[in-house]
C-alpha cells in the first residue's frame, strides 16, 4: 500500500510538471499576427480569402515564408527544467534513508534505475527522430530539385496526347543529322569565271538605273505632322476627353476594386503555380485552386459587380478575364487528363 502510495503521487506530480512546463507555441504565429497588424491589406487579403473559406491558412502562408523574419518547426514539447525538477523532488521524497530502512532504499534504487532507463529512452528516441527528419529534409530538397528541373525543361502545351518515350538515336553519322537534310540540286553544271562576271556586271547595271516608285507616299514633313496632330493634345484630339481614374472614382470604390486585384492576383499565383501538373500534389492543389476561384467568382466578385452602377460596371470586365482564362486553362487539363484515362 506504501509503495503504491508513492507511486500515485509520483505520477501525479508528473502530470502537473508536465502541465506547467510545457512550451509555448512557436514565435512563427507571433510573427504571422504581427505582420497582419502591421499591414492592413494583407489582414483585408487574410479575411477574404481565409476568413472566407476560399483558401486554406497554409496555402496563405506557403508564398510568403521569406517575410517570416522568425520561422520555427519545432514542435511543442517540455522544458529542460523539467528533468532536473523531476530529478530533485523524487531525491527530495524517497532519498532519505531512514524513513523505513533498507526497502525504502531498494525502492529509491529501482525508481531511480527506472528514470534513468526512461531518461536514456527519451534522449534517444529524440536523436533517432532527428536523424530521420534530416535524411527525409535532404530526400525532399532533392525530389524538389528534381521537379523544378523538370517543370523548368518542360511545357504541358507542347506534349501531344500520345506523348511517349521512344527509343534512343542510333546515329552512324553526327553530323549528317546536325545539318539536317539538304535538297537535291536540280543543275550539277559547275558555272565557269566568266559567268559569274558576266551575272555580276548584269545586275550591276539593273541597279544603276534603278529608282524607287514613291508617287503614293507623303513627305517627311507631312508625315511629322499627321503623327503630332493625333498625339495627345494634338490640333486633332483637343475634342477627346481624357480622365483619369482616380478622377472619375470615388475613394471608396478605388479601395474595394484595389482589395480584389490582391484577393484574385494571390489566388491566381496559386493556380498558375501548379503548371505543368506534373505530380500528384499539384494535380490535388489545381483542383482545389480552381475551385478556390470559381468560388470567389461566383461570391466575392459576384457582390462586388452588383454595387457597381452602370457607369463604374466596366471596373470589373478585367477582374472576369482573368477568371476565365484561368478556367478554360484548367478545363483544358481536365480534357487531356480524361483522354489520358480513356487510352
Amino acid at each position: 500500500d506504501g509503495a503504491r502510495i508513492e507511486r500515485d503521487q509520483a505520477k501525479d506530480f508528473i502530470q502537473q510538471s508536465l502541465i506547467k512546463s510545457r512550451k509555448k507555441p512557436s514565435k512563427e504565429l507571433e510573427e504571422k499576427s504581427r505582420l497582419l497588424k502591421e499591414n492592413p491589406e494583407l489582414y483585408q487579403l487574410y479575411k477574404d480569402l481565409v476568413v472566407g473559406n476560399i483558401i486554406t491558412a497554409e496555402e496563405f502562408w506557403a508564398n510568403r515564408s521569406n517575410v517570416l523574419t522568425s520561422p520555427s518547426n519545432q514542435s511543442i514539447g517540455v522544458s529542460p527544467e523539467f528533468l532536473n525538477q523531476y530529478l530533485r523532488r523524487i531525491r527530495k521524497a524517497f532519498g532519505s534513508s531512514d524513513q523505513d530502512g533498507q526497502s525504502v532504499a531498494s525502492s529509491n534504487a529501482q525508481l531511480l534505475q527506472q528514470f534513468n532507463h526512461q531518461s536514456y529512452v527519451i534522449l534517444h528516441s529524440g536523436e533517432k527522430r532527428n536523424s530521420e527528419k534530416d535524411q527525409n529534409e535532404s530526400v525532399t530538397t532533392n525530389d524538389k530539385k528534381k521537379i523544378k528541373l523538370r517543370e523548368a525543361v518542360s511545357y504541358d502545351e507542347l506534349q501531344g496526347k500520345d506523348a511517349s518515350v521512344g527509343s534512343k538515336l542510333a546515329l552512324k553519322n553526327t553530323q549528317v543529322y546536325a545539318q539536317g537534310p539538304t535538297a537535291p540540286m536540280q543543275d550539277t553544271t559547275m558555272l565557269s569565271h566568266s559567268d559569274i562576271e558576266a551575272a555580276s556586271s548584269d545586275l550591276q547595271s539593273q541597279l544603276k538605273d534603278w529608282s524607287a516608285n514613291l508617287v503614293q507616299c507623303i513627305s517627311s514633313e507631312a508625315a511629322c505632322k499627321a503623327v503630332n496632330d493625333l498625339s495627345p493634345n494634338g490640333a486633332l484630339m483637343k475634342s477627346v476627353l481624357q480622365v483619369n481614374l482616380t478622377q472619375s472614382v470615388n475613394q471608396s470604390l478605388q479601395d474595394d476594386l484595389k482589395k480584389h486585384y490582391f484577393a484574385l492576383a494571390e489566388l491566381l499565383r496559386h493556380f498558375w503555380s501548379c503548371f505543368p501538373v506534373q505530380t500528384k500534389g499539384l494535380e490535388e492543389k489545381v483542383e482545389r485552386m480552381a475551385n478556390a476561384i470559381l468560388k470567389y467568382k461566383s461570391s466575392n466578385l459576384h457582390r462586388f459587380r452588383i454595387s457597381l452602377n452602370d457607369e463604374h460596371s466596366h471596373l470589373a470586365d478585367h477582374l472576369l478575364e482573368m477568371i476565365n482564362i484561368a478556367i478554360q486553362k484548367y478545363k483544358g487539363w481536365q480534357d487531356r487528363q480524361r483522354n489520358i484515362r480513356v487510352k
